[in-house]
């Protein structure tokens, strides 16, 4: 699958972010075909800090919506937390470039795990 494109114009660039199916218990779930938004951002420049800043947060936009609602279980949770940090990561990998990446690893650093207290 071609990941960038372009326009008529050829000045349109884009990504796909995918929501990825989960695994579980070892067994794949059973899920329909991932979601799929085009992420434009052909209007940034991203060997500037502020230029990767915006295509990073247009990818968490996109990741929320493609990951649908976080849930209001641990399970549910760890879940979406996962399709979140994956979609992310793919796109910034099919974008390639360095400043975006180092935001990505930076965010993953930062994020706390899901834990469950127990009694």
């Amino acid at each position: 699958m071609d990941t960038f494109g372009t326009d008529t114009r050829g000045a349109t660039r884009r990504i796909l972010v995918l929501a990825a199916a989960c695994l579980l218990s070892g067994a794949a779930l059973a899920a329909p075909a991932p979601h799929t938004l085009t992420v434009r951002y052909a209007d940034l420049k991203l060997d500037t800090p502020a230029g990767a800043r915006a295509l990073y947060a247009r990818l968490q936009g996109a990741a929320r919506f493609v990951c649908g609602e976080e849930g209001t279980t641990l399970f549910a949770q760890r879940l979406y937390a996962q399709c979140y940090q994956r979609a992310i990561s793919e796109a910034a990998q099919t974008v390639n470039s360095p400043r975006l990446t180092a935001l990505v690893e930076r965010a993953k650093k930062a994020t706390p795990p899901i834990a469950a207290l127990l009694r």
